[in-house]
């Protein structure tokens, strides 16, 4: 990886919002494969989402106006494929200083969600397209519960801003996007002119149930484990017993 020192990129500095979309992502990739062109950073942010999808192919829907759900498109040619994790400690330590301005205890559970104490108050969902030995372009697609407190049995471990602080009043959705927008501006400058590892080592201290000895299932199997960290290849080290195991994320799921 090296330091790119081009002129500071304003996440959302474009931004485009719909009514209704399946999906920001889907969007954005369709609007591509149309060769419709994007500057970088161009958000697409839905006041409803049908069909958002997350990792492991799950779907969710985000009721209208509750919520913040949008995509934008970046061209992070200073990365290299072998690098591309970091791009996902960037989003998340934005999220993670952008939720803490609210919320003390907030975290982020590898691979990609961030939690708000026990429970999921937010969602990523970053697609590369790598040509070659290149990041063609990334699309980061954010799903951030904001005044939503009724959710589905399926989603018992969900929160949101309101929800968690038991709040009567419901946030400014574009104004709490806009602010979100430079949390994650900043956090990308970072990764661009910084030492990455830095940026892991970050990472690695809001790990959430870091340390922790706590249940997981491993290849259809029961097993109490604690998580040691994260490094550069996105793979998760779990220690069980006296040992110590690297995962990747479909091989993890964790019990609540």
């Amino acid at each position: 990886m090296q330091n790119n020192t081009n002129i500071r990129l304003y996440i959302g500095e474009n931004l485009k919002i719909a009514d209704s979309l399946p999906s920001t992502n889907e969007y954005i990739k369709e609007e591509i494969a149309k060769s419709t062109p994007f500057e970088a950073g161009t958000v697409i942010l839905a006041k409803e989402q049908t069909k958002g999808r997350g990792q492991r192919n799950n779907s969710w829907n985000s009721p209208k106006n509750e919520n913040l759900t949008f995509s934008y498109i970046l061209y992070p040619t200073f990365l290299s494929p072998l690098s591309q994790f970091y791009l996902t400690v960037s989003v998340s330590l934005a999220l993670v200083k952008f939720l803490k301005q609210y919320i003390p205890d907030v975290f982020i559970k590898w691979p990609n969600d961030i939690m708000a104490g026990n429970k999921k108050i937010c969602g990523i969902l970053i697609e590369n397209t790598i040509r070659g030995n290149k990041i063609k372009h990334s699309i980061v697609g954010i799903g951030l519960n904001v005044n939503q407190t009724l959710f589905e049995n399926s989603l018992k471990q969900a929160t949101s801003i309101k929800a968690y602080l038991n709040s009567k009043q419901n946030f400014e959705l574009l104004k709490l996007a806009k602010k979100l927008f430079g949390f994650l501006s900043e956090e990308y400058y970072t990764l661009q002119t910084k030492n990455p590892h830095d940026l892991l080592a970050a990472y690695n201290k809001h790990l959430f149930r870091k340390n922790e000895e706590k249940p997981y299932i491993i290849d259809n199997k029961s097993f109490n484990a604690s998580i040691i960290a994260v490094k550069e290849d996105g793979l998760l080290r779990l220690k069980i017993g006296e040992h110590i195991y690297k995962y990747a994320s479909k091989e993890v799921k964790y019990v609540f």
